[in-house]
């Protein structure tokens, strides 16, 4: 749950050092942009500390991607995204 006030990258990043190469999977469900009214309220939560800054599915997929992870799937529905992520060795 990526959308609490956190470090999400330092949280990922953890998650691929214990995870097994290629067989670990990660799974993520997170609260993103979706150009609907709730984007407001979801940064007015923010705005207080009770969420985290929403991101966009693309900033989402690119943090995930960069601690060392694939996505196998990834689906939006209104505000959430949820996605599975499959640990890869990031040196081939």
């Amino acid at each position: 749950v990526l959308h609490v006030p956190c470090d999400a990258s330092a949280i990922a990043r953890e998650a691929a050092r214990v995870l097994v190469r290629e067989r670990g999977r990660l799974f993520v469900s997170s609260l993103v942009r979706a150009g609907r009214w709730s984007d407001r309220y979801a940064s007015a939560l923010a705005r207080r500390g009770i969420l985290a800054p929403l991101r966009s599915i693309e900033e989402l997929h690119a943090l995930v991607v960069a601690a060392g992870f694939a996505i196998d799937h990834s689906s939006r529905g209104g505000n959430v995204c949820c996605l599975t992520a499959r640990r890869i060795d990031k040196d081939s």
